[in-house]
């Protein structure tokens, strides 16, 4: 049994730290964005995000965890700076695993977040990709990911179960990118949708796009077929957030009217990640991306 640190309490690392409890003893660090979620968490006796009872061996507090065997970063990509100070509060030689997903602009430069973490801190970086709903997690419903980057055999064998099926890829940045790009073309397939039919032929579009986008990069245009690419996609699209946003889209909904309404206070990964695309010129470059910054910003 295993003594793992999970630093915040965001719906995805909350649920990561639901199935591993079942495993290993958890310890949930939060930040300061997180109080409303420990409150109801104290006051409930639960998580009421997921349909299932407080595990035993799962803990949320402000004391953070001696030695742990593994770090877990769940943070959302604004809180990456405040979790890597987290992490160095640690030995560099605990294994420090990436949950969150999505770019960031380093020296006019976009680069993914996981590659951004490892080039910060000394520890061995390594990070999920593919298809999850945090709460089919939570809940105990079976999950296939994807894992890349340093000590990844080693973290595998720490995080895998019989709920939690975890498959190692050798290319963690273009994983990365893929984790991040799915949000935008399933916000973008969803919002060009009118019928089912048309839909099928923007996911078609999608791949398609997802493949020279990586290409462009030298990246590993064949994963866009596996876990980290049409897998994650597929699910954002029928059940996260950046589709359900799309989906509003496609019924004539402005994105301010959207944000301040059905989806108000939610995270939608996609619409930050199409505006840092537009601000440095590449969204324009791939047709699927333009047109969707072009029905966001009408």
């Amino acid at each position: 049994m295993l003594n793992i640190q999970v630093l915040g309490a965001g719906v995805m690392s909350s649920a990561f730290a639901h199935n591993q409890a079942n495993y290993h003893n958890v310890h949930i660090f939060p930040t300061e964005y997180d109080h409303s979620v420990i409150k109801s968490i104290e006051s409930k006796g639960k998580d009421v995000r997921f349909s299932v009872s407080w595990p035993s061996r799962l803990v949320v507090s402000s004391e953070r965890l001696i030695d742990p065997d593994l770090l877990v970063i769940g943070v959302s990509s604004a809180g990456i700076d405040w979790a890597l100070s987290e992490v160095a509060r640690y030995s560099k030689s605990v294994p420090v695993l990436l949950l969150t997903k999505g770019i960031v602009i380093i020296a006019e430069d976009l680069i993914p977040i996981a590659s951004y973490v490892a080039s910060q801190i000394p520890n061995p970086v390594s990070a999920i990709s593919g298809p999850c709903i945090a709460q089919d997690l939570a809940n105990g419903g079976r999950s296939y990911v994807a894992l890349a980057g340093e000590m990844s055999e080693s973290v595998c064998q720490m995080i895998q179960n019989d709920c939690y099926d975890v498959s190692i890829v050798k290319d963690m940045e273009s994983a990365c990118w893929l984790g991040a790009l799915k949000n935008c073309y399933a916000l973008a397939i969803a919002a060009f949708s009118s019928s089912e039919n048309a839909r099928a032929y923007w996911v078609t579009c999608a791949l398609k796009e997802m493949q020279t986008f990586l290409s462009d990069r030298s990246g590993e245009a064949s994963m866009v077929t596996e876990l980290s690419g049409i897998g994650d996609l597929m699910v954002t699209l029928a059940g996260g957030r950046n589709g359900q946003f799309g989906g509003y889209l496609q019924q004539g909904m402005k994105p301010n009217d959207i944000l301040n309404g059905p989806m108000k206070g939610k995270t939608v990964e996609g619409l930050m990640l199409i505006k840092l695309l537009a601000k440095q010129d590449v969204a324009q470059q791939y047709p699927m991306l333009d047109k969707l910054w072009i029905l966001l910003s009408s």
